[in-house]
């Protein structure tokens, strides 16, 4: 079987489109991203429609020159301009769903609060280790959410209870795998990867793998292709 550039392309926007999947899922478990809520002003506020689980932490961030206050539940909650306050999913009618006030605008959005124990524990799954998570990445998300990060890269990658800021995560959010090479060799694509599906490419190849790196027209038996397409399929 001959492993050859266009095959080696399908393979890594197949990849790309996986370790993409990867980066929203960190995203979406490590800062609970569904927990925040972005107020543009009192008239564009994201999401509409914040379904979480009674007790949780929400987020709000006011993202506008001016501050707010919103009404929810009868109580208020001042949001200062260009500032983010955190608030428990805790109302004086426990699960239900609110619709909430920013200043004089009326019914703006709404909570839809829930005590939903299996909702609960989709919500607040184990928290992935940030070092482990990105030295499996590919080098061009790596390099991403390296500048993404900043200042915060270092504490993030070498303390498990770092939290990342929102500013930092929105920015992670715009990380992509994208290949820009119209001809991709093995060797080039290996050495862009991470070290988990480095390390399952050289052992399942074996004694080929040297072949397969020095040589771009090198022929993989049935075998070791078999082997190559399960590393792809588990990274």
């Amino acid at each position: 079987m001959k492993i050859n550039n266009i095959k080696l392309i399908i393979v890594i926007l197949v990849v790309a489109a996986v370790v993409g999947g990867s980066l929203y899922w960190y995203l979406a478990i490590y800062r609970k991203l569904d927990n925040l809520v972005v107020i543009n002003n009192c008239s564009d506020i994201n999401p509409r429609k914040l379904d979480i689980v009674e007790g949780m932490d929400i987020i709000f961030k006011n993202k506008d020159k001016s501050d707010h206050n919103l009404t929810i539940g009868g109580g208020i909650i001042k949001i200062p301009a260009g500032e983010k306050v955190v608030v428990k999913a805790e109302f004086p009618y426990g699960a239900a769903t609110y619709s909430y006030d920013c200043d004089n605008s009326l019914n703006v959005a709404e909570l839809n609060i829930t005590s939903n124990i299996s909702t609960a524990v989709v919500a607040e799954p184990v928290k992935p280790i940030f070092n482990e998570w990105y030295d499996n990445l590919s080098l061009s998300l790596r390099t991403c959410i390296k500048d993404a990060l900043g200042e915060e890269f270092n504490e993030a990658y070498s303390d498990p209870e770092y939290e990342i800021s929102v500013e930092a995560v929105e920015k992670m959010r715009n990380c992509k795998d994208e290949p820009t090479k119209e001809d991709v060799t093995f060797k080039e694509y290996y050495d862009s990867q991470g070290k988990g599906l480095q390390e399952c490419l050289k052992n399942g190849l074996g004694d080929e793998f040297d072949k397969l790196y020095e040589d771009t027209k090198a022929e993989l038996s049935v075998e070791h292709s078999n082997n190559m397409v399960d590393c792809f399929n588990n990274y």
